[in-house]
């Protein structure tokens, strides 16, 4: 019998550089920020949890990829696995090939474009294997293969195959988690805040200690069924406790919203325990669908600090989900709360006029929007993508774009960005008095 090897696995989150546009929805939204996809820290935290072999998270968007064929080439990891979106494949495919110069002899792709777009990801000849982003089970085989110095084709076959995803007492660990470096985990969250004198003045660091610090709590497993809340309470302690006053609750993408009973559950919870304690001054933002939102007692949910609510997506051409919709924003706002939620266009075999309408409707609720116009992976002909597959440019137009939707698209997040860029009062004096002492 062949003796295991310890491995060493190094995870990768590649950089931004020449993606498609915002505009275009392929595949989940992406991560905003410094934040690392949690799919990528879970299958870390299953490996570093139920294996012995050693793991290191590298994340390319803030050291680049001189940094990271340096890094793999002083820790020589055994195996890469290379997060991979298939909006961002060009900086994807530029860290499987800098890990492989650097002579890491297997990498394997794991994300969105294995999950979503997996007959596009086999095209790809820089991986040497395909991991669904919750194939925890999969990737511990995988590992356990290449530890006793199995085969190819067995290792093929394993990675292929589905098994029960394993459990362990938290959803990711923490420690993976650089908390200090997130500056907006969504969209307008955390809010805008007026920053200390120092920074105002310039003086000392960059490092706002915690003060702007989010983080995600995230109320799916690996599988995508919910949670137990006490487990979310869990993780919500665990943020408190490295200081993270800013948290927003979601589920995985695609996964089902969960029902109005089991926020219940997790509102009771947080409610125990606030009573007869002092605590961390934590504000919270949640996920919910516009039908649960408007089942639940919002006017109760203040006291719970719950300030920020995303309603999710909207098809613009449904009439029932934009209606339901504004319902909910009009329940959000008589409660006090603030209410986003993401507008979809690109159907196919919508008019150009219901998606329209459907848009105005909600730009007239009052509400933080965002747009994109949706591709449909399962119905991209890989002919007509193949320019994007074997060699991504930032020119590449995607086949079958309807302009005037586009066009939709790009006035909703212009007026977003204007509302993101204007500066508050506070801020607009905090710079006058850096002008005026700096002119003193």
């Amino acid at each position: 019998m062949a003796r295991k090897r310890r491995l060493h696995v190094l995870f990768v989150r590649p950089g931004e550089e020449r993606g498609l546009p915002k505009t275009l929805g392929l595949g989940p939204p992406r991560e905003r920020g410094t934040e690392l996809p949690f799919g990528l820290l879970r299958l870390a935290s299953a490996a570093k949890f139920k294996s012995d072999h050693r793991v290191s998270v590298h994340d390319e968007r803030s050291s680049g990829t001189t940094k990271l064929r340096s890094a793999a080439s002083i820790h020589r990891p055994d195996v890469a696995v290379v997060w991979l979106h298939p909006a961002l494949l060009a900086a994807g495919l530029e860290s499987a090939r800098a890990v492989r110069h650097a002579g890491c002899p297997l990498v394997l792709g794991t994300g969105p474009m294995v999950d979503v777009w997996a007959s596009g990801a086999r095209k790809l000849p820089e991986l040497d294997g395909l991991l669904p982003s919750n194939g925890a089970s999969q990737l511990l085989a995988g590992l356990e293969v290449i530890s006793r110095g199995g085969s190819a084709l067995e290792l093929s076959r394993t990675l292929g195959e589905e098994g029960p995803s394993p459990h362990f007492p938290r959803c990711l660990d923490r420690k993976l988690v650089d908390y200090a470096a997130y500056g907006d985990v969504s969209s307008g969250w955390p809010p805008t805040q007026l920053p200390p004198p120092s920074r105002l003045l310039g003086i000392g660091s960059e490092s706002d200690k915690g003060r702007f610090a989010a983080s995600r709590v995230t109320i799916t497993t690996l599988a995508g069924d919910p949670v137990a809340p006490k487990e979310a309470l869990e993780d919500i302690g665990e943020c408190e406790l490295l200081g993270i006053p800013w948290q927003e609750l979601r589920p995985l993408w695609g996964c089902a919203s969960h029902d109005t009973q089991w926020w219940r559950d997790l509102f009771a919870l947080l409610q125990h325990r606030r009573t007869g304690r002092r605590e961390v001054p934590t504000q919270f933002r949640l996920h919910l669908q516009p039908k649960v939102a408007r089942s639940l007692p919002l006017s109760d949910l203040r006291q719970l600090s719950i300030v920020s609510i995303d309603l999710g997506e909207v098809t613009c051409s449904r009439p029932d989900e934009v209606e339901e919709a504004l319902s909910a924003v009009r329940a959000t706002r008589r409660s006090g709360i603030k209410a986003s939620l993401t507008a979809v266009l690109g159907s196919p075999g919508d008019s150009v006029e219901d998606e329209e309408r459907g848009l105005r409707q909600l730009e007239s609720g009052g509400t933080q929007l965002d747009a994109y116009l949706q591709i449909k992976t399962e119905q991209l002909e890989l002919r007509e993508w193949s320019s994007w597959l074997e060699a991504p440019k930032p020119d590449f137009l995607p086949p079958g774009i309807h302009p005037e939707k586009l066009h939709l698209v790009e006035a909703v997040l212009r007026e977003k960005y204007r509302r993101e860029t204007s500066a508050p009062r506070a801020q607009a004096l905090g710079r006058r008095l850096k002008a005026w002492i700096g002119t003193s």
